[in-house]
């Protein structure tokens, strides 16, 4: 989701009131007594994030993507992620801060949002933060004016089919052709291509089995990726995610 496109038609509404405020600085004046009351430095307690986002804007979005999704039963689940900004792809998979990780701070509001590791998150619905024009902060750099969709995989007694493998991509397809080609903000979501899943595991050393036998997969710290492979999805073997499972989500070889 990206809120850049959200911006371009204030842009002239904001080179305006620029111009009108330069115009009038001229009538302005700051007496001798008041040039001594200015402070000369300001401490600066906590960076400001450039990444900070608001929250009625991503909730609103939130809630358009979960419009989209196929209606159930279906094998996928809807999920932010933090836009990370200068981590690696180990770094974003094991990031989980030990105090709070995404939080919606408002005149009144200051609500900590459940994550999991590796920056996964669903915004609530806090009707009174959107009144108060609320912001999401999180407690890492991210990227300006953007988060990341997830797309995660539902599985059972750690085991998921080949068949609702296969089906998940069908599943995101569905809600690609339902986002408008004018819904700018879900540009990404609309364009994005997955061929493997991701399982990450709660400690370093899992693995995925296909009908009991070791998968041919690709390991990075505690996640384990694993390619699809359509000529398997007419025998249907069971993938098995041997270990302590976290999360499994859709994912991108080539990202």
């Amino acid at each position: 989701m990206n809120l850049s496109k959200f911006y371009l038609k204030h842009v002239l509404a904001m080179f305006l009131i620029v111009n009108f405020t330069f115009f009038s600085f001229d009538a302005l004046s700051i007496s001798n007594d008041d040039q001594q009351n200015i402070p000369q430095s300001v401490e600066v307690a906590k960076k400001k994030n450039p990444g900070d986002l608001p929250y009625a804007f991503f909730y609103k979005s939130q809630g358009r993507l979960l419009e989209y999704m196929p209606v159930e039963p279906r094998t996928i689940d809807f999920s932010n992620r933090i836009s990370f900004n200068g981590l690696g792809k180990q770094e974003r998979d094991d990031y989980f801060p030990s105090n709070w990780g995404v939080a919606i701070v408002s005149d009144s509001v200051d609500v900590v949002v459940p994550m999991t590791r590796g920056g996964y998150f669903v915004l609530p619905d806090l009707p009174q933060a959107r009144q108060e024009n609320a912001k999401l902060l999180f407690n890492t750099t991210s990227q300006k004016g953007s988060l990341k969709t997830a797309w995660i995989l539902r599985y059972r007694d750690n085991t998921l089919s080949y068949t609702d493998f296969a089906r998940s991509f069908d599943e995101v397809k569905q809600i690609q052709e339902k986002i408008k080609w004018y819904e700018l903000k879900f540009k990404d979501e609309k364009k994005s291509s997955f061929d493997s899943l991701k399982a990450c595991f709660l400690e370093a050393g899992g693995d995925i089995l296909l009908d009991d036998v070791p998968a041919k997969t690709s390991k990075l710290g505690r996640c384990v990726r694993l390619e699809f492979a359509p000529e398997l999805v007419k025998s249907n073997p069971r993938l098995k995610f041997v270990g302590a499972l976290e999360i499994v989500t859709l994912a991108n070889t080539k990202e």
